[in-house]
């Protein structure tokens, strides 16, 4: 991957293919990419069947993909300007069962540490078992890794959508029986103090009569004051989608009031 100092914006993707993580990026301009080379680390191979996500970090790209086959989610990053060889990688959870193929990632663009939020699920199946975590990058690459939902709560497909005007990070999930949709339910805990309530949450969208209100999506940016955008689909009887709804941040987006200014002090 190359320098941003250029007169365009370079692009990353990411992919798994062939049970390996895959990457690529754009060269001179838009329409001209290097060929795509699979991720040269340690578990970016011998896949299950699984995904991969990229995120854009200060200073470096991002790549975090799920691994069945060792039961891991790990996180990759490449300095801006090195070579494509040059990557290095942590493991941000490594358990039996504690990957499946849902990734959502997110990051605060201008923290110099580094912080990526990761919204993953599990494939753990007892009651209590936590189903959806949310895992959260330190700046020494350490990840710390938080429920957000249990089995009992069944939840698919999550979304993180961080709020830094609010201190507050959310976490969405189609609720559902066996990932049938019907019900888009989130959790909110403090960015400062990450601890999300037990439970499923509260409900943003929900349908007695239609089962297919599933697949939320967002923004890959954060919260600003103008708000994040949620949408969710909504599969019809002939098998396309549509959206269903598009929502603003789950909680109002505007800027905390002022402090007011101390007094001056007696003379």
């Amino acid at each position: 991957m190359r320098s941003r100092e250029r007169r365009f914006a370079i692009a990353e993707r990411t992919y798994t293919h062939d049970a390996a993580v895959w990457v690529t990026h754009s060269t001179s301009d838009d329409f001209s990419w290097r060929s795509p080379y699979v991720l040269p680390v340690a578990g970016a191979d011998n896949l299950g069947v699984d995904i991969s996500s990229v995120v854009r970090i200060a200073g470096r790209i991002g790549v975090m993909w799920s691994n069945q086959t060792d039961w891991s989610y790990r996180f990759a990053t490449h300095p801006d300007g090195a070579g494509d060889d040059v990557w290095d990688v942590e493991t941000a959870v490594q358990k039996s069962e504690i990957s499946d193929d849902h990734i959502n990632l997110k990051a605060l663009f201008d923290d110099p540490a580094g912080t990526v939020f990761a919204a993953v699920k599990t494939s753990l199946n007892r009651p209590d078992d936590p189903l959806v975590l949310l895992l959260v990058r330190a700046a020494d690459g350490t990840w710390a890794r938080h429920t957000v939902f249990k089995v009992r709560d069944n939840p698919t497909r999550p979304q993180v959508v961080v709020d830094p005007v609010h201190r507050k990070v959310h976490v969405l999930a189609t609720i559902g029986p066996c990932c049938a949709g019907g019900q888009v339910n989130y959790k909110t805990a403090d960015l400062d103090a990450i601890n999300f309530p037990a439970g499923a949450g509260k409900t943003l969208l929900q349908s007695d009569s239609d089962t297919h209100i599933n697949n939320v999506t967002s923004t890959k940016q954060v919260v600003t004051n103008r708000g994040a955008y949620i949408t969710v689909y909504k599969k019809a009887a002939d098998g396309s989608w549509k959206v269903v709804d598009d929502m603003t941040a789950v909680e109002p987006a505007e800027a905390p009031a002022a402090a007011p200014a101390a007094a001056p002090p007696a003379q």
